[in-house]
């Protein structure tokens, strides 16, 4: 069985600390309507209350009983940056706003940055003080 995008995106955010838990409660159950199943996984989908602490033991639990592994934070950085870059290719978020998106994904890469981001963060750091080239 595969992950959805969703279900990608929520791991990769859930690595970078960028989930709340309260999304993960959405996750769980996102999870099992896509087949997924196992008993930390129902539990996390029915915890609507409590503290964020036990949901997110609940959801490292229910990926080791799902043998799912856990992306890297840089597997993580670059899977949410490909996303960000979908979102600017199809018009559902501007290249400025998706530049500063990705920079700021890029700084929770705590060893050193990701050179494929690059193009990038230069783009968000240079669009304030050269509006005149952001059709470019």
């Amino acid at each position: 069985m595969t992950l959805t995008p969703e279900l990608e995106i929520t791991m990769c955010k859930y690595v970078l600390g960028l989930v709340s838990s309260d999304e993960l409660t959405g996750w769980a159950a996102t999870a099992l309507d896509s087949g997924w199943d196992c008993q930390a996984l129902r539990e996390l989908a029915v915890t609507n209350q409590g503290d964020a602490a036990e949901r997110q033991l609940l959801f490292s639990r229910s990926m080791r009983d799902l043998n799912i592994a856990m992306p890297s934070r840089s597997q993580a950085i670059r899977r949410l940056s490909l996303d960000v870059a979908h979102r600017m290719t199809s018009g559902l978020t501007s290249p400025a706003d998706g530049a500063q998106e990705i920079w700021d994904l890029s700084v929770l890469q705590c060893d050193a940055l990701l050179p494929e981001l690059g193009a990038f963060i230069y783009a968000a750091s240079e669009w304030p003080s050269r509006p005149e080239d952001g059709e470019f």
